[in-house]
């Protein structure tokens, strides 16, 4: 019985010594981990070299709420004429040739002229 309780004894005394070292290693493995305050940063997205796109800028004098109204009434005419005669094509192209906008700009401007005749 004697040879039972010291054997228990070493057993109990064993498992206490590794238990101990394994907090200690999972303590010095968290020490080495930066502290986390807060939620993690999002990074900002790029900015652009020029500003925001001319859709991003929304209705200013450059980029008027209305883009028939960048068209002065003849090409504005010359515009819903092709659109009339079902060439909305060719009114997107020559609307971009009078304004300069590019391609999904004058696209959608065709269309808001189309919608709104």
């Amino acid at each position: 019985m004697a040879t039972f309780v010291v054997l228990l004894f070493i057993l109990v005394v064993v498992a206490a010594t590794a238990s101990l070292v394994t907090i200690a290693v999972m303590k010095g493995l968290q020490a080495n981990k930066p502290p986390q305050l807060g939620p993690p940063r999002m990074q900002r997205p790029p900015q652009r070299p020029h500003g925001p796109a001319p859709w991003e800028r929304g209705p200013g004098p450059e980029y008027p709420q209305y883009p028939a109204l960048r068209l002065s009434a003849a090409d504005r005419e010359r515009v819903m004429v092709m659109l009339r005669g079902g060439k909305k094509i060719q009114a997107i192209k020559l609307y971009r040739e009078i304004t300069g906008a590019g391609l999904r700009e004058a696209k959608e401007a065709v269309d808001q002229m189309e919608r709104y005749q």
